[in-house]
């Protein structure tokens, strides 16, 4: 446990005056969306969001009328939430605020002059307050697109790490934070046995009967891909009879992945749009005030937005596909928590036990995979940053007995999977749109903590038992998606190029291919967000589009970004 032009871009019109409430001399500050929902009890005002508002109300109110601030009683109910939410409690003798497990919807804080100040966006507290830049975590932000561990971009700016929360009262001074749920892989908490087969199967068929429960008779929109997790959703539904379905899928006209999201679609009987994007499309958008828009109210100073999902959002939206009570499901993130990252880790890493030197081969894989987004800030200075973040995220681990892997596990579910993945959310947000995560719902991450690495590999467990269900009839021989690149003259040329590089070496190919062939190879277009001719005349080695929005973010964030005075 740790203490311590296109038309408009929403069809809605946004708040563009913030409301600050403040009780006393503390303060919260809601995110310039309007998915914050406000209600006072006596003196007592309570915030709420997320899509288990409904769930997560009744909780809330018991927590603030109990009038006690008892930390086991909070621990206790806030466990007791099966569902995503955020919730701010100001009452006159203390103030709490908490996140789901997966930390959905994030809270950030800080103290100043005696008072608490609070609010989903960081840089909305940073906008009220004096705070200085934390160059450790600009340079975090930087190189994954994300900060790392509890901290912001800016000094004495924190957020709440998942399944946290932080109790404030006026009889004592000092801010608590404690965890009412933790993932915690490294533990080494049963050995192997014959029944995962079968857990694993009551997981599913639970988490298929939750999403109809809280949907109750709504429309569900998938973005179905050819991966398992989407597939898993869309599959399940049918299976326990719930036919109030519409999947799409978007990216350049033809992609594998549409035609994979088709042959689903088709064989479940489901109602499918293709979306198809090219990238001028792609560019007028990202160009427009739309997406200025987008960024300046989805802000948070903490990770940057997927951009991937804006332009379909935005096409479907104003093309009258959604409903108003429709609720858009995605797979996010069943690769993760099944173990589809856990190859990336070293070999002998896989195994139990490990020894704080360890942390060594551990740290080398873990930052070459997720702090790459410029290999020119790759330099040992930024490393020893970066290794020094990591290393004080995961100081309360021991070293006895442990799967070294969920070290690595667990680094990834608190920083990218918890900041950048979760944030993929706000688009929806933005629109208006409603949503779950099912895949990141508690009683699923808490089966996952449990399954070693020998289920988890290369999602063997995971894998078998969506194959053995067969749910649909969309998991056997023919519905095996590979990758298939775009076939044209770009292909061509790339194909060449790879040859006349064989004995050049691999890192100077992968070089090649980021540079010149990256930017036509990504079929969501998402690279559009910057111009081609940027991509070929910029020399700092981006790996991919999320570089680039890392960019964007820090601009719009400070008013420049490093590559300026490049």
């Amino acid at each position: 446990m740790r203490e311590r032009n296109l038309k408009s871009c929403s069809p809605f019109n946004h708040k563009k005056q913030i409301k600050i409430l403040t009780i006393l001399l503390h303060t919260f500050i809601p995110s310039k969306l309007n998915n914050w929902k406000h209600f006072s009890l006596g003196a007592t005002s309570i915030w709420i969001v997320g899509p288990h508002e409904n769930i997560v109300n009744p909780i809330i109110k018991k927590i603030a009328t109990t009038k006690s601030s008892d930390i086991n009683e909070i621990k206790s109910l806030l466990n007791s939430i099966d569902g995503h939410f955020c919730a701010v409690i100001l009452s006159e003798s203390y103030i709490l605020a908490a996140v789901d497990c997966i930390r959905t919807t994030p809270i950030f804080y800080t103290m100043e002059n005696e008072s608490l100040i609070l609010s989903p966006q960081a840089n909305l507290i940073a906008e009220k307050t004096s705070r200085s830049i934390n160059s450790d975590q600009l340079i975090a932000f930087r190189m994954s697109g994300y900060v790392t561990g509890e901290k912001t971009l800016w000094d004495e700016i924190f957020g709440l790490n998942p399944g946290s929360f932080l109790l404030f009262s006026n009889k004592n001074p000092n801010i608590t934070i404690q965890n009412y749920f933790t993932y915690q892989p490294w533990l080494i908490k049963k050995e192997n046995h014959p029944n995962y087969d079968q857990e694993l199967e009551h997981h599913i068929s639970e988490l298929i009967k939750k999403i109809i429960s809280d949907v109750n008779g709504r429309r569900i929109i998938i973005p179905l891909s050819a991966g398992y997790d989407s597939r898993l959703i869309a599959s399940g539904l049918k299976e326990w009879g719930y036919e109030n379905v519409k999947c799409f899928a978007y990216g350049l006209k033809g992609n594998f992945e549409i035609k994979a999201s088709k042959k689903i679609a088709k064989k479940l009987g489901f109602d499918w749009q293709e979306v198809a994007i090219n990238r001028k499309n792609a560019r007028d958008l990202f160009q427009s005030d739309c997406f200025k828009d987008i960024i300046s109210n989805t802000l948070d100073g903490c990770s940057v937005i997927g951009n991937q999902d804006i332009y379909v959002i935005n096409y479907l939206k104003n093309n009258g596909y959604f409903n108003k009570d429709d609720v858009i499901i995605t797979g996010q993130t069943g690769d993760f928590i099944s173990g589809g990252h856990i190859s990336s880790a070293p070999e002998n890493l896989k195994e139990k036990k490990i020894n704080h030197p360890d942390f060594d081969i551990l740290f080398t894989s873990f930052f070459t995979k997720h702090y790459s987004l410029w290999g020119s800030l790759a330099n040992k200075d930024n490393q020893l940053i970066i290794k020094n973040l990591l290393l004080n995220q995961v100081k309360f681990i021991g070293s006895e007995n442990i799967y070294p892997y969920g070290v690595f596990e667990l680094l990834e579910f608190e920083n990218r999977q918890a900041k950048y993945v979760t944030n993929f959310q706000r688009i929806y947000d933005y629109y208006e749109i409603n949503w779950l995560l099912p895949l990141w719902g508690k009683n699923f991450i808490e089966f996952w903590s449990d399954v070693p690495a020998s289920e988890k590999v290369n999602q063997k467990l995971y894998k078998k038992v969506l194959k053995d269900m067969n749910m649909g009839g969309v998991w056997g021989s023919s519905f095996e998606f590979e990758y298939s690149p775009q076939k044209g003259l770009v292909h061509f040329i790339r194909q060449l190029s790879k040859i006349l590089f064989l004995f050049k070496g691999k890192d100077k190919w992968s070089k090649m291919d980021r540079k010149f062939f990256s930017y036509w190879n990504d079929i969501i277009c998402a690279y559009s967000v910057v111009p081609y001719k940027d991509v070929l005349s910029n020399h700092q080695d981006p790996r991919n589009s999320v570089s680039w929005n890392a960019l964007i973010v820090e601009n719009a964030l400070f008013g420049s970004s490093w590559q300026d005075n490049n």
